[in-house]
C-alpha cells in the first residue's frame, strides 16, 4: 500500500473473510475528509475519500509505471508503511499520483467516455463539491467561514468559478475524475466481494461537517444557530470541559422543516448513494433523529466557556445553554 489501507487491501480481507467463513465486513465512513482526516467530521454526504483508492498502475491504466516508481521512490513509501499513518505525506502522494493519471486520460478513449458519462449523471452534488475542492486549494482549508469576503457564499463562489472561463475547467474535472476512480473501484470491490459470498457494510454518520460542501451550498438546509454533541460525562475525570458541559462535535443542526418541503431529497440523496457501494449500513448516532444534545458556540469556542458557571455562560450567549432539543 502508500501508506495507508486501500481498496487493495480490502480485497486480501474479503479473501481472507471468505476463507473462514466471515459473512461480511463492517467499514467506518468512507466519504471525504478535510484537514482533520476524520471519518465522522466529512467534507462531504456523498463524495468518497481518495485515500482508499487503490493507485497501482495496474489498476488505473493511465497511470504510467515508470512515473509512478520514480514518485513512489522520492517520497520514500517504504517508510510510509511504518508507524502511524502520516496524512499530509500520504495525501501528497495520492494527490500526485492521481494528477498524473487524470493528464493521461484523454490517451484512453473507452474510460474517458465512462468519466463523462459519470459527470453527467451525477451533476447534481458532483458539480459542486468539486468547485468547493477548487476553493479548499484556493484557500488552503475548508473552513469556509474564514474564507476570502468575495468566495465565502454559494453565489459568490459560482460567479467567481464562471468568470474563470475555460481556465478552471480542468482543477474541476480534476476532482471529478477522483470520484469516477473512488465509485468505480468501491463498486468494484463489493462485486468482488459478493462473488465471494461476503457482503460489505457501510456506516452514515448522522451529522456533517459544519465544512463540508454540503453546508456551504445548502445553507438554507442547516440550522447554524446549534453545534450537535453529546451531554456531560462524569466519568472523564481528565476532561473537565467535558465532566462540565459535554463533547461537542461541531455538527450543524437540519431544519427539519425544510427538508420536509423537499421530501427529505439531502438524506435520500446520501442513503441511496451509499448503496451503490453498500450491500448494508448503520447509522451512527440514530438517536439523533429524535433529540440531540446541543451547544449554542461552535467547537473553536469551548476554551473560552471551558471554566464559566452557568451564569457566565449566559452572558455570552444571549441566554442559551447547552441542552436537548428534540
Amino acid at each position: 500500500d502508500l501508506g495507508i489501507g486501500d481498496i487493495g487491501g480490502v480485497r486480501q480481507l474479503i479473501d481472507w473473510s471468505a476463507d473462514e467463513g466471515i459473512g461480511f465486513v463492517q467499514f467506518l465512513p468512507i466519504n471525504a475528509t478535510g484537514s482533520d482526516s476524520s471519518p465522522y467530521n466529512a467534507i462531504s454526504s456523498v463524495a468518497l475519500d481518495y485515500l482508499t483508492l487503490d493507485l497501482s498502475p495496474g489498476v488505473v491504466p493511465e497511470l504510467d509505471e515508470k512515473f509512478y516508481s520514480t514518485i513512489t521512490g522520492i517520497l520514500r513509501v517504504d517508510l510510509l508503511r511504518h508507524g502511524s499513518v502520516n496524512y499530509p505525506k500520504v495525501r501528497r502522494l495520492k494527490n500526485t499520483l492521481l494528477r498524473r493519471a487524470f493528464s493521461q486520460i484523454e490517451s484512453q478513449p473507452e474510460r474517458m467516455a465512462k468519466f463523462v458519462a459519470f459527470c453527467e449523471k451525477e451533476a447534481s452534488w458532483l458539480d459542486d463539491f468539486c468547485l468547493f475542492k477548487v476553493l479548499m486549494e484556493e484557500h488552503g482549508h475548508e473552513d469556509w467561514t474564514n474564507w476570502r469576503e468575495e468566495l465565502n457564499t454559494a453565489a459568490k463562489a459560482r460567479a467567481w468559478r464562471d468568470a474563470q472561463g475555460d481556465e478552471i475547467d480542468d482543477r474541476i474535472l480534476f476532482h471529478a475524475y477522483v470520484q469516477w476512480l473512488c465509485f468505480s473501484q468501491w463498486g468494484e470491490l463489493r462485486a468482488y466481494a459478493n462473488g465471494k459470498g461476503v457482503k460489505l457494510m457501510g456506516d452514515i454518520p448522522f451529522g456533517i461537517s459544519w465544512c463540508s460542501a454540503d453546508v456551504f451550498f445548502k445553507t438554507e438546509q442547516f440550522d447554524l444557530e446549534w453545534c450537535g454533541g453529546a451531554p456531560p460525562e462524569t466519568y472523564f475525570k481528565d476532561d473537565y470541559f467535558v465532566q462540565h458541559w459535554g463533547q461537542n462535535w461541531g455538527i450543524p443542526h437540519y431544519r427539519w422543516d425544510v427538508m420536509e418541503q423537499g421530501g427529505y431529497q439531502w438524506w435520500r440523496q446520501r442513503t441511496q448513494k451509499l448503496t451503490e457501494v453498500f450491500d448494508i449500513f448503520r447509522i451512527d448516532h440514530v438517536l439523533g433523529f429524535y433529540r440531540i444534545y446541543s451547544f449554542p458556540w461552535r467547537p473553536t469556542r469551548n476554551a473560552e466557556f471551558c471554566y464559566l458557571s452557568d451564569e457566565a455562560a449566559k452572558a455570552l450567549t444571549g441566554g442559551r445553554l447547552p441542552h436537548f432539543i428534540d
